[in-house]
């Protein structure tokens, strides 16, 4: 009986064995460094992050609101994308907008009746929202002075802010 046990192992064994892969012949192997890869599509919307301080008046009573708009500060075709409650001089706003487009910051004191006369607007406008991840404008510095009275932005989609 252990002649037919070792030959069953012999002829399991030989069953089991596999032959060997070729090597690949790595001349036909396409050079990686030359394959073109598609550059990644950026995104379509620029998340655009804006912080700074006002500088207040003394004399200015009311509440200051940071306006960030599509064109230059007070024009009457001028929108707002966003407009935020700024801090005791400090703001932070975000926006969701299309790469490329430009942006303005504005600000005003917003007293509680009568005319917009205190109002400043960023000196380096306009910013250009584009890139990829959050685009971050940080120390934004907004001088608010005295002038003739302002009319606030309408929001992009029509309706009036505060």
């Amino acid at each position: 009986m252990p002649t037919t046990r070792s030959l069953l192992l012999a002829l399991l064994a030989t069953g089991c064995s596999r032959p060997q892969p070729t090597p690949p012949d790595l001349a036909r192997l396409p050079d990686l460094a030359r394959v073109a890869v598609a550059a990644p599509e950026p995104p379509r919307l620029a998340e655009v992050e804006l912080v700074g301080q006002l500088e207040l008046p003394k004399q200015a009573r009311g509440e200051p609101h940071v306006y960030i708009t599509d064109g230059p500060c007070w024009q009457p075709s001028t929108r707002a994308f966003s407009e935020t409650l700024a801090g005791a001089t400090g703001f932070f706003n975000e926006v969701f907008v299309p790469q490329g487009t430009k942006l303005w910051v504005c600000a005003a004191m917003l007293p509680k009746s009568g005319p917009i006369v205190h109002h400043g607007a960023l000196e380096k406008a306009p910013l250009a929202a584009s890139g990829t991840g959050e685009v971050l404008y940080n120390d934004l510095r907004i001088k608010l002075t005295k002038g003739a009275p302002v009319t606030l932005p309408a929001r992009r989609d029509g309706t009036v802010l505060p």
